[in-house]
């Protein structure tokens, strides 16, 4: 099967989509099976563009990579506001209130709204009437827009010239009687990452004090370049802002430290604004999420219904931190306010003040005065709405506004009348670089690590300190270590600096250092000089040696420039000594020493966890040295643990199959479901001869998956 381009396609053939799906041309035109975020920009350069006819998986999320494989809704505004057709989607009877709903928010907003949740009680009386403005763009209902054509998998249904059916396999059959052709369209939709990462920074990246990096400066509709969203950059941590899809991925191609952003702005629920979240949310750790109720109930439905996670387990993967309107919040040592756009579905900007500087968003928002002269005149806003929506904070140092085209957004032309005082600091996006004016004092956003704008921030009286605080705070082990302690740590840590290929621990010697990355990243390679380990900012390393009292196992190297702090030998043990942390320290020790990380990068559903993700583990791994004829599972009793194999013999199968199962190294020993639930064991698992595994207990794992909520979706989908 041929990948689609726009030359290439033949009526009556199946194509897939570069970002995934399918295409089938036909007498009645493209029929698009499944539909991956962004693939209109793939069709949208094809000879009969994006199709009208969109049939939709029976699988439409995909878990483990947080994509959604049947997201019609840019697709839909496509066909209705650019070609003034309707969308036809073609689904099974159940799946058809799932869309109807999912797309109804999307184009009217929430069906109810009650912003008295969202402002501060002294602001009650300043509430605007949101559903009139979002009226005032929304002159249609969702029966204009699209239609739904249901089937089941015994029956199809014709649509012209075509007919189509879903078979047992639930796989499309469309059959196009006019061409006389029929095809098979497999029903398991793939996705492909597209993303220009730009120029990647061979070494690691070190944000500035204060900055912006684009992750993409323009629209959905726009196929030459990444749909929009950014990094806000506040005491060297990240805000993400409204994360397109696939940015956390690009993130890691270009070297950035994923623990280096713990938070998400979310402003609206757009497709081209939300689709990168659940993704972040995934990553590593939980991450933080800002915005109001009304916002991230949206969120949350729409996602919830997609992935068929319960709302209330979709809300424990991440940590909600509600904003309200009227009242300032402080992130990253900087102080937020937000406040609603005029939009037509609930939109946040929000302006921030962080030592001498100011930075300003405006959110998708259509800012024209005389729009705001008729809304007024319409009794749609109040002299209060009109006065907020004219006093934009144009005096901010750097402004961050949207453009595009109205009436949803702010036409760039109008942007381009302001005072060139006011243009001369003002970034535009979400907008396509061919509708940019050719010659003016605006500037148009520039997508990369490489094109990250810094502003020069005036130096706080403590900041030195509130980086060491924020270090020690991030790194796993002293997350939790009360004030005093804190203070002890601090007055014995030293500060040191190593060049690129510096090497930092040589192999066989004593251990003198306890380290903790603060930037840059150190490296452990093998033999023909290939990284094994990594170790970046906020990870450790060297205390195997303080605490088993050995020499060095291996070569550390600078693999960039380096900042790390360290703790001498004596003043590690004073530090840890007969505290629950030695205990702590010394299973990762004893791990380390015994090749634990060699199995969890040969194991499955682990070998794509963070370096980060992978030292927590080896912290609640057991090394296990099995005896011969030793059995790993007690025979129909309770599975409380499962195994993770790295040398020797040994042998499972099944209590009811004589199928004997061999492993390899980094193999799971044991049935995920059991472990997971606690049921009793199917599987008897026993040494041929003294073997080595890694046992992990079940309260531990529970643990690890509860800082790690994307770790368990993941698992889950591979299991399944």
């Amino acid at each position: 099967m041929k990948t689609a381009t726009a030359t290439n396609i033949k009526q009556g053939e199946i194509y897939r989509l570069p970002r995934g799906g399918y295409l089938v041309d036909t007498t009645e035109g493209y029929v698009q099976v499944g539909s991956p975020p962004e693939t209109i920009k793939d069709t949208m350069a094809f000879p009969s563009g994006v199709p009208q006819i969109f049939c939709l998986p029976t699988k439409f999320f995909n878990r483990s990579k947080a994509i959604s494989v049947a997201e019609v809704e840019f697709p839909i505004y496509f066909n209705f506001f650019i070609m003034k057709r309707k969308a036809i989607i073609v689904c099974l009877k159940k799946h058809k209130k799932i869309f109807e709903r999912v797309i109804s928010e999307a184009l009217f907003g929430p069906e109810t709204l009650d912003l008295r949740q969202d402002y501060v009680k002294s602001m009650h009386a300043y509430i605007p009437d949101l559903k009139k403005e979002m009226d005032f763009f929304v002159a249609f209902k969702a029966e204009d827009v699209v239609e739904f054509r249901t089937l089941e998998k015994d029956k199809g249904i014709s649509i012209g010239n075509c007919a189509i059916s879903l078979n047992a396999n639930e796989e499309y059959e469309i059959h196009d009687r006019k061409a006389k052709t029929k095809v098979m369209v497999p029903g398991e939709i793939t996705y492909n990452v597209i993303y220009d990462i730009g120029n990647v920074p061979q070494e690691p990246f070190k944000p500035p004090y204060l900055g912006v990096t684009c992750l993409g400066p323009s629209h959905g509709f726009d196929p030459k370049d990444n749909t929009s969203g950014f990094i806000i950059w506040i005491n060297g941590m990240g805000i993400m802002v409204d994360p397109p899809v696939n940015s956390t991925e690009w993130l890691r191609r270009s070297n950035v430290n994923p623990r280096l952003i713990d938070s998400i702005i979310l402003t609206h629920t757009h497709a081209d604004h939300d689709t990168g979240t659940f993704q972040k949310i995934l990553e590593e750790y939980k991450i933080d999420i800002y915005t109001t109720r009304t916002v991230m109930n949206s969120w949350v439905y729409k996602y919830s219904t997609l992935s068929d996670i319960p709302e209330a387990e979709l809300r424990s993967l991440f940590n909600y931190k509600e904003v309200k309107v009227g009242k300032s919040i402080n992130i990253k040592g900087a102080w937020f306010s937000f406040r609603y756009m005029l939009h037509s579905i609930p939109t946040m900007g929000f302006r921030f003040q962080f030592r001498n500087k100011s930075f300003v968003y405006s959110s998708d928002h259509l800012h024209l005065p005389k729009t705001f002269d008729l809304l007024l005149e319409k009794n749609i806003i109040d002299k209060h709405r009109h006065e907020e929506f004219n006093n934009f904070p144009w005096d901010s140092d750097l402004i961050y506004h949207e453009s595009g085209m109205p009436p949803l957004h702010t036409p760039v032309s109008y942007l381009d009348s302001l005072p060139p005082s006011v243009k001369k600091k003002m970034i535009i996006y979400h907008i396509a670089a061919k509708d940019f004016p050719e010659e003016s004092l605006l500037t148009l956003a520039k997508f990369g690590i490489a094109n990250t704008v810094s502003l020069n921030v005036e130096k706080g009286t403590f900041e030195e300190m509130y980086l060491l605080l924020e270090t020690i705070s991030k790194i796993e082990i002293f997350k939790d270590f009360s004030l005093n302690r804190v203070k002890d740590l601090i007055s014995v840590l030293q500060k040191h600096y190593f060049s690129k290929n510096t090497r930092v621990i040589k192999k066989d010697s004593k251990g003198d250092f306890f380290y903790l990355v603060v930037s840059g990243s150190l490296v452990i390679r093998d033999q023909q000089g290939t990284v094994v380990k990594r170790y970046g900012r906020y990870q450790y390393l060297g205390e195997v040696s303080l605490l088993l009292n050995t020499n060095r196992t291996a070569d550390v190297y600078a693999e960039s420039d380096v900042e790390v702090l360290s703790l001498s030998k004596d003043a590690f043990k004073n530090i840890v000594d007969g505290t629950e942390l030695e205990q702590t320290l010394l299973q990762v020790a004893q791990n380390r020493d015994m090749q634990s990380w060699e199995a969890l990068s040969n194991t499955k559903i682990f070998q794509k966890l963070t370096s980060a993700q992978k030292t927590d583990l080896e912290i609640i791994m057991q090394r296990l040295e099995v005896t011969k004829d030793s059995k790993l599972f007690e025979d129909s009793k309770p599975v409380k643990e499962i195994y993770i194999y790295h040398s020797g013999p040994v042998e499972g199968f099944q209590r009811k199959s004589s199928q004997r199962i061999k492993y390899s190294i980094g193999d799971i020993i044991g049935n995920y479901d059991e472990f997971k639930s606690g049921k009793r064991s199917t599987l008897i698992c026993q040494a041929k001869k003294n073997s080595l595994v890694f046992k992990i207990v079940k309260a531990s794992f529970d643990k690890f998956l509860e800082k790690n909520p994307g770790v368990s979706l993941r698992i889950l989908e591979m299991v399944t």
